[in-house]
């Protein structure tokens, strides 16, 4: 099973600043409050110390199962095993990210089955901006009742000022494909898939042959002009409506990396989760000092122009 990361960023609602609503992340955090979501608990952490540029947070997702299961094989012959956990114990994922304190752009660490980075992005929403939110705008409401103002105008007016929700983007969707392209070191070579409608007068397209679709592949002369192919292959994208392919590059840390053409979200790194789950045997007070936590720093710096800009 793989570990991912993917890139995100919050877009501040009306009424709390991004830095407030940091704060208020900031002030929630705790391994000892389980909120309950999506019918699992879950367990908030999130800090400001350990790093001048970036926040830290994980979020723990708690199954209530006591027991689990296992495939063994023993003598040529597989059986079933029904294992219970030690008592005090309790079987979990693990979503571990980092927000940058100015953009409010992170990565966010997800393997299948855990806390999906879209589920985390509501989560933050429905427990710490939206009740946050509500007070303020039942606040204004009594202020501009005050103010002499009816109630039901009051009311209105408040849920006015209040109207714009915080919103949780992931990286990324095809009018940010300049600029992913643009993060890169060099830009090697590019695959993609067209309608066999395109190409109709092709003369290097078998015509007499029933076609669903064409791959082709274009390698890149001059790989270290970033600004030219970034500009110019992604206007081609567009122009042609192409929705699948993979653009080959090379980052800024030297990684190799294939960056989707229609939606990219796991562009920032890829583990073994067995690798992962060696490296996170830590108390929780501790968690900002994981080697997951500075894999995800890594990517972040890594990729300054979408995180750090």
């Amino acid at each position: 099973m793989k570990v991912r990361f993917q890139g995100f960023v919050f877009n501040a609602g009306d009424g709390i600043t991004l830095d407030e609503f940091a704060n208020i992340l900031v002030g929630n955090s705790s391994e000892k409050t389980q909120h309950l979501f999506n019918e699992h608990n879950r367990i908030f952490l999130f800090e400001n110390k350990s790093d001048a540029e970036f926040y830290t947070g994980l979020m723990i997702t708690i199954k209530d199962q006591k027991t689990f299961c296992e495939l063994q094989e023993i003598g040529g012959k597989f059986k079933i095993k029904v294992s219970e956990l030690e008592k005090g114990s309790q079987l979990m994922d693990f979503n571990f990210f980092v927000l940058h304190r100015k953009t409010f752009a992170g990565v966010y660490q997800h393997y299948h089955a855990s806390c999906s980075a879209p589920q985390f992005g509501y989560f933050t929403k429905h427990f710490f901006w939206g009740p946050e939110r509500t007070k303020r705008r039942d606040q204004e409401t009594a202020r501009l009742i005050k103010t002499g103002k009816q109630p039901a105008v009051a009311e209105k007016l408040a849920k006015k000022k209040f109207r714009k929700t915080l919103r949780f983007d992931l990286y990324y969707k095809p009018d940010d494909f300049s600029k992913i392209l643009k993060s890169m070191s060099e830009i090697r070579s590019a695959q993609y898939e067209i309608s066999t409608k395109a190409v109709s007068n092709d003369a290097f397209v078998p015509h007499t042959i029933p076609l669903k679709r064409i791959q082709r592949k274009i390698v890149f002369e001059q790989k270290k002009d970033i600004e030219q192919i970034a500009d110019k292959f992604s206007k081609f994208v567009k122009d042609k409506h192409i929705t699948k392919g993979k653009v080959f590059a090379v980052d800024n840390i030297g990684v190799d990396r294939p960056i989707d053409i229609q939606r990219n979200v796991e562009g920032f790194g890829e583990f073994e989760f067995d690798d992962v789950a060696a490296e996170i045997d830590l108390d929780l007070e501790k968690f900002s000092e994981s080697w997951v936590i500075k894999k995800l720093l890594e990517a972040a710096r890594a990729n300054k122009v979408l995180f750090c800009e």
